[in-house]
């Protein structure tokens, strides 16, 4: 990522190269013109970078226009007004973001040397400025097509815990990939080549602040065709910790899967971002009519999100009706031991009346039994329900932590308070059958 602190320490390395080589630009300038652009353009550069001293924190966007307008405003003859408009032209790509991707650093630095265009009417070619332009834009635009060198990573990679679905130390050093499945085995090359290379897992310490360290990663699989593949990239940049949208731990280019793959790799995916303004439903119906001879399939985020969203509901709710059902069942379950135990326990509750127990205390006496089992059934369930709730909620979504998942413990308390409710009526019944026992069922009763 490229942030602001990254753009003005580049405004600030352009200003001091600039100054250190205004002279020889003067000289340049002298055979061909009135000998003043070094002067010019170091001035006004260093007048660039006052400004931003003195707004620091600004979002990308504004930096730029800032960035136009001074230069426009101090340096003299047609550089001012070209620099200036390539940064004005940049300030409206990059908005209030605080930091661009590489992608959007292309399309930041295409906007400025299109608008380098309009205002000169040069193209490549004429020798000015686009001829250097130009180059370095298409350089990075390649560079971002076809380097198969570098990877971006997801911030787990750097998490204490192993990346890998299991941790290396689980893998003995016995345990070969010829000895487990041919899927398994790629894992597991890249498992010890991850553990042979890095003891311990790597982390990226707070200190460093936005600084990436240079960081390689040798990854291997072993391939359908029984080849071994290794590959070598570098870890330059990491994905903040909302970035949703890919689920690998790395994140690189076709042609460096291709080093990896033992088949043809191809996309089957393609992100689009709606202009603002712009129906994002409008978008992908138009997009979809216009290949639609290639099958594509255009959808929204919002839309497959909100229907993920649904299907997990739906079955979240399915789950919910088991476990509802189960619940009745139970209190269903303790009404009828509770009425068979009336007719089981009819001599012993003879007894107790021939012993001078109230008809009040016989009933109470098996409410009390049966919330005891109700309520220890009622304990037992909240605990495990919490557990596996919890459980389920960061295995299917492991972007979210711990800290955010929160149990609602006010809509559990009031349906473990119903439930007993409904057990208790289940069992006021029997109670009040077993409170009209009469002493002499101690005689009777069989």
């Amino acid at each position: 990522m490229i942030t602001t602190a990254d753009m003005e320490a580049w405004l600030q390395r352009a200003a001091d190269v600039l100054e250190e080589n205004k002279g020889y630009l003067t000289e340049l300038d002298a055979a061909i013109g009135d000998a003043d652009h070094g002067v010019n353009i170091a001035r006004g550069f260093a007048a660039v970078v006052q400004k931003l001293a003195a707004q620091p924190g600004q979002p990308l966007g504004p930096m730029f226009k800032s960035a136009g307008m001074t230069l426009m405003s101090t340096v003299g003859g047609a550089s001012g007004m070209l620099y200036g408009n390539f940064f004005l032209k940049a300030a409206n790509v990059a908005g209030d973001r605080q930091a661009l991707t590489p992608a959007e650093l292309l399309a930041v630095l295409e906007a400025g040397r299109d608008g380098i265009v309009q205002r000169g009417r040069a193209e490549p070619g004429d020798k000015t400025m686009i001829d250097a332009w130009t180059p370095a834009v298409d350089a990075l635009k390649e560079a971002l097509a076809t380097r198969d060198d570098v990877v971006i990573a997801r911030p787990h990679l750097f998490d204490a815990a192993p990346v890998f679905p299991f941790a290396p130390s689980d893998l003995s050093d016995e345990e070969t990939p010829e000895t487990i499945s041919q899927f398994e085995s790629g894992e597991a090359s890249v498992r010890v080549e991850r553990r042979n290379r890095f003891l311990p897992p790597l982390r990226l310490e707070e200190s460093q602040g936005e600084v990436l360290p240079d960081i390689f990663l040798t990854l291997a699989t072993d391939g359908a065709d029984g080849v071994r593949r290794e590959h070598t990239v570098q870890v330059i940049g990491v994905l903040a910790e909302d970035a949703n949208l890919v689920s690998s731990t790395l994140i690189g280019s076709e042609t460096t899967l291709r080093h990896l793959r033992s088949i043809p790799v191809t996309g089957d995916r393609i992100y689009v971002k709606a202009k603002p303004g712009e129906d994002a439903r409008s978008v992908a119906a138009a997009i979809e009519a216009a290949f639609v001879s290639s099958g594509l399939d255009a959808v929204t985020l919002a839309d497959q999100y909100a229907q993920r969203q649904r299907l997990t509901g739906g079955a979240l709710q399915l789950l919910q009706g088991f476990m509802a059902l189960g619940l009745l069942v139970g209190i269903a379950a303790l009404g009828v031991i509770s009425t068979r135990s009336v007719y089981e326990r009819r001599q012993q509750v003879g007894m107790l009346r021939a012993l001078g127990y109230q008809r009040g205390m016989v009933g109470l006496n098996f409410l009390i039994e049966s919330s005891f089992v109700s309520l220890t059934g009622l304990a037992i369930g909240v605990l495990t329900g919490v557990v596996l709730g919890d459980n389920l909620v960061l295995s299917f979504f492991p972007q979210i932590t711990e800290e955010v998942v929160g149990a609602p413990w006010s809509q559990i308390g009031l349906m473990a308070l119903t439930a007993y409710l409904f057990s208790l009526l289940t069992t006021l019944a029997p109670a009040w059958q077993a409170s009209r026992v009469h002493p002499a069922e101690a005689l009777r009763y069989e």
